[in-house]
């Protein structure tokens, strides 16, 4: 499930959050690449504690101490932190500082992924931006062999928290497209001999309403599809990374795609 951090504004007035006006009972659904800035933002922390900010997850409105665990989106915070379950943010000047420290040692590491021309069946993307030629980077099985490409190393231990694509053309199988549509893509811990590890889902939806999508038959329309959008996919350092098309049927899915590049932001412990 994706992770999203939405902050409403509960203090009777304007507040500024991750640089942005927000009126009184409004809320701001903070985009995953802006979500580090929190890490340097105490007067955030003591807004969620006096509740003048309430952080919602996606699904319900957080406690403030599930709030921080929430922004801080790592363990070792979670154990040093809120060992004690009692414990309320701010708690103590300390603990406040301590968490936002500790954080500094995250980062986020991006990894490219391209193929030129059209993809109408379970494929690899290239791992990188040379993809000249447009020639296949994966077989069609789930492990990874290697045609002029290499995969991406993962650099930290941690988790994929967002991805960026950018399609020049997206096509469903017959018919008009559903209102929203599934762009679906496996990430793989892969190896150099045709071995391979799924690790999770990337998946992006797209609202048909604000793209020109084609059909099976047409699928070259010019789609100019690009949008980043929250993920959730644990990986370790030293994962070698493939990340593959996954072909669905059905108006209310991607089944062919044109020129794709996407693009992973893994964070984690440097």
């Amino acid at each position: 499930m994706a992770i999203r951090k939405i902050f409403k504004n509960e203090s009777g007035g304007d507040l500024t959050i991750f640089n942005r006006i927000i009126g009184d009972g409004n809320s701001y659904d903070v985009p995953p690449r802006f979500w580090l800035d929190a890490y340097d933002t105490e007067r955030l922390l003591t807004q969620l504690a006096s509740g003048d900010v309430v952080l919602n997850d996606g699904s319900s409105d957080l406690s403030p101490s599930d709030a921080l665990k929430h922004i801080l989106r790592w363990q070792e915070a979670e154990d040093t932190i809120f060992d004690n379950t009692t414990a309320q943010l701010p708690g103590s000047p300390d603990n406040v500082q301590d968490a936002i420290e500790k954080s500094k040692s995250f980062r986020v590491y991006p990894a490219h992924f391209q193929f030129i021309g059209q993809m109408n069946y379970d494929q690899y993307l290239y791992a990188g931006i040379d993809s000249a030629g447009g020639r296949r980077s994966g077989d069609f099985s789930n492990g990874y062999r290697y045609d002029n490409s290499a995969p991406v190393t993962s650099l930290y231990s941690g988790a994929v928290v967002s991805a960026t694509a950018s399609i020049t053309g997206i096509a469903q199988t017959t018919g008009s497209p559903a209102s929203s549509l599934e762009l679906k893509f496996e990430l793989w811990k892969v190896g150099f001999s045709g071995q391979g590890t799924k690790l999770g889902d990337i998946i992006f939806n797209i609202v048909s309403a604000n793209y020109t999508i084609g059909n099976y038959w047409n699928s070259s329309v010019l789609t100019a599809f690009a949008e980043n959008q929250a993920q959730d996919v644990d990986v370790e350092a030293g994962d070698l990374l493939g990340l593959k098309f996954i072909r669905q049927t059905g108006n209310d899915k991607v089944v062919a795609v044109t020129n794709t590049t996407i693009v992973l932001e893994i964070e984690g412990a440097a």
